[in-house]
């Protein structure tokens, strides 16, 4: 996906060049001949795949992620929904959602608007989403190691930094835009990749689907509402500056609400006794 960023100044390529309609086609179709095969073969759990692609690692240290024993948690969407956990998770990916659509639709007419050309607009607007394959690759390993709260919170924290950056860039000082591209990219492409470990790590796999479609449902709203509210931002004041802003602060809610968020629960085993995991994560 980060690599997806390379595609940014191709398709504003092809807007000048055709339509932003025939670019749709051409895109849509792209799509059908790649993206459609290789999902057909991907493959769903790590134990579905081929013996030959199965690593054998040698024993190493039980991460902060993993289930003791080879238990792991089993919760049911209904369940899950009555958990603080899921809302914690809900609310964070919410915010979250809400600044990225915001960022994403209206980054190139921020730079238009502080007298950026079009083209290095463009390369700007694809260099956080290169940015955040680093994020995915290093912050997906962090997590292995350490509690993946923790590293969302650096996430969360990068996120809000690079807009910082972000607000204050323009003709003049348009050397911002390297450290916006790298907080952000990185802050982004962690939290991309940590939400389904975080998600897992509460909820089990048996049922992922299910749990994190719910989550990922949530935040639609935010898709829908952020992109208007910024252009209205622009519409009445002239600048997107007091937009990037609250939005900076909207990603140290996001913070926040994962900070507060209750720790993962282990099931209860006692003897020959092991309480069920909806028993052992339902609120009481």
């Amino acid at each position: 996906m980060g690599f997806a960023g390379l595609l940014i100044p191709i398709v504003s390529g092809l807007i000048d060049a055709y339509s932003w309609r025939i670019a749709l086609v051409i895109i849509g179709a792209v799509i059908l001949v790649v993206c459609l095969p290789a999902s057909l073969v991907a493959i769903r759990r790590p134990e579905d795949a081929p013996d030959r692609l199965q690593r054998r690692d040698k024993p190493r240290r039980r991460t902060t992620t993993e289930p003791i024993g080879g238990y792991e948690p089993d919760i049911s969407p209904r369940t899950a929904v009555k958990m603080k956990a899921f809302w914690h998770i809900a609310a964070a990916f919410f915010f979250h959602i809400f600044v990225m659509q915001a960022i994403i639709t209206h980054i190139l007419p921020y730079l238009t608007s502080v007298e950026i050309t079009r083209t290095i607009g463009a390369f700007v607007a694809g260099a956080a989403p290169l940015v955040s394959v680093a994020g995915r690759l290093t912050f997906g390993w962090l997590a292995d190691k350490h509690e993946v709260k923790r590293i969302l919170l650096i996430c969360f924290f990068l996120v809000s930094l690079g807009i910082l950056m972000l607000a204050f860039v323009s003709a003049q000082t348009i050397w911002l835009v390297v450290p916006y591209s790298i907080f952000f990219g990185l802050g982004y492409g962690g939290v991309f990749t940590l939400t389904a470990t975080w998600v897992a790590s509460y909820f089990g796999r048996k049922r992922f689907g299910s749990i994190y479609g719910l989550v990922a449902g949530i935040p639609v709203a935010a898709s829908v509402i952020s992109p208007p509210l910024a252009g209205w931002f622009y519409d009445n004041y002239g600048h997107y500056q007091g937009f990037w802003f609250i939005l900076a602060a909207l990603a140290m809610v996001s913070a926040i609400t994962i900070a507060t968020a209750p720790p993962t629960t282990k099931p209860v085993v006692s003897g020959e006794t092991r309480l069920s995991t909806e028993q052992a994560l339902s609120p009481k």
